[in-house]
């Protein structure tokens, strides 16, 4: 009789394991690694589907110049005017009731939405914040936001001088190039995609270039004096300067805050930078499509039909947090849906109780090219930063500048006619 159960644990084990190799293969492109480990846990679950993840440095544009067939992608920027039209319509998805649309941040769902077709569901986003210590006491801290005219204020209340120079500062712009921007884009500069083209609004580009070189001058006492309190006391990270005392303010966003380890952030609290009541979420929305020359689109959908619903992404984050994988939430930022964000982000993280946005709060960027990364490290932070620093400065107008960096990487898209 044993040597009969052994046989049929035997015979069980090989029709299980054949099973298994016999599941359709669906190939996922990606560059984040987050995704694997929600691979796998879909991998461990389905006895018909495994999906295999392919790594490539920019999943979206080299979708554009290949030829071979991909079932998944997970990216940013495939809401672009290039990478959109090789997606293939979600809308059945909907009408089949295998995913809620109701679950998702409704302004955020409409970014992948084409001609009233959904192409792209977003999966997570990332928010900006200013951070500080805890306990800090000021009649200009508000409850949840950190507005653009409450950090001024406050950094100037707090500064602290000699007769020549600043021994403490609030906060400074000129510390980070991305706050520099985000200050830009708080001013409804609106960096968009119109077609092919990239588009803004010079006006209010102007007005945020002289908005922040008057804060430089009127609340920081000059770029003499933000030099000199830079070269003193700036060399070390800004979590240990705050919590020094040095500074009391610094720039972040919610996947770097909580990136940080627990010990370094155990003493400080955060608000979202804001304008007004309105938080704008940074451009680095995760997407997932279908591309159109995929082999297995019904096995892809069945994989975002399962990654969509509220009770995957929480056994998703708590896989995570039991696995200790060091990545914020779900992608990297806070979930597209709703009811994760409200409800299970703040058990694992307690420092995200009573911060959660409420949906009427964020907005959400309009699509830009999707080689945004690049275009705005290598162009725009540039150019802000030549802007608010000089008194005289030479760099050309902005279109122009984009215009000759076009000229010398004639590799990448052109953005500008």
């Amino acid at each position: 009789m044993k040597k009969i159960t052994i046989l049929m644990l035997i015979a069980v084990s090989l029709f299980v394991s054949c099973s298994r190799s016999s599941r359709r293969m669906v190939t996922l492109w990606t560059n984040r690694p987050e995704i694997a480990a929600y691979v796998e846990e879909f991998n461990a679950t389905n006895d018909t589907i495994k999906i295999e993840i392919e790594y490539r440095d920019a999943p979206g544009t080299e979708l554009a110049s290949t030829q071979t067939p991909v079932d998944l992608v997970f990216d940013e920027y495939l809401n672009s005017s290039r990478n959109a039209p090789l997606f293939e319509s979600l809308d059945s998805l909907f009408k089949n009731q295998n995913i809620d649309p109701s679950l998702f941040y409704k302004d955020l769902l409409d970014l992948g939405t084409i001609e009233e077709h959904t192409i792209l569901l977003p999966v997570s986003f990332n928010l900006p914040l200013i951070y500080f210590k805890k306990g800090m006491e000021s009649e200009f801290i508000e409850p949840f936001f950190m507005n653009i005219g409450n950090l001024r204020k406050v950094s100037a209340h707090i500064n602290e001088s000699s007769s020549k120079s600043f021994t403490r500062e609030g906060f400074s712009p000129l510390w980070s190039k991305e706050s520099i921007y985000q200050l830009a884009v708080l001013n409804n500069v609106e960096f968009r995609q119109i077609g092919n083209i990239l588009s803004w609004n010079d006006e209010n580009l102007e007005k945020a270039v002289s908005s922040i070189k008057e804060w430089i001058e009127t609340v920081n006492k000059g770029m003499d004096a933000e030099k000199e309190f830079e070269e003193k006391f700036l060399y070390d990270p800004m979590p240990k300067l705050i919590n020094q005392g040095r500074i009391a303010f610094a720039y972040s966003d919610i996947n770097s805050f909580f990136s940080l380890p627990p010990e370094k952030r155990e003493n400080l609290d955060f608000r979202w930078l804001s304008s007004g009541d309105k938080v704008y979420a940074l451009n680095s929305i995760l997407f997932a499509g279908i591309p159109k020359n995929a082999e297995h689109k019904k096995e892809a959908e069945l994989f975002l039909s399962w990654f969509f619903k509220t009770e995957t992404q929480e056994k998703l984050l708590e896989a995570s947090m039991h696995k200790r994988i060091r990545i914020f939430g779900m992608g990297q930022g806070f979930s597209s849906l709703k009811r994760v964000n409200n409800a299970e982000l703040p058990k694992l993280y307690p420092a995200l109780m009573g911060h959660i946005p409420p949906e009427n709060a964020i907005v959400y960027p309009s699509p830009v090219p999707e080689n945004w990364p690049v275009i705005k490290d290598q162009i725009i932070k540039p150019w802000l930063l030549e802007k608010v620093t000089n008194e005289d400065p030479q760099n050309p107008e902005l279109k122009d500048a984009i215009t000759h960096w076009e000229k010398q990487n004639p590799d990448q898209s052109k953005v500008i006619d």
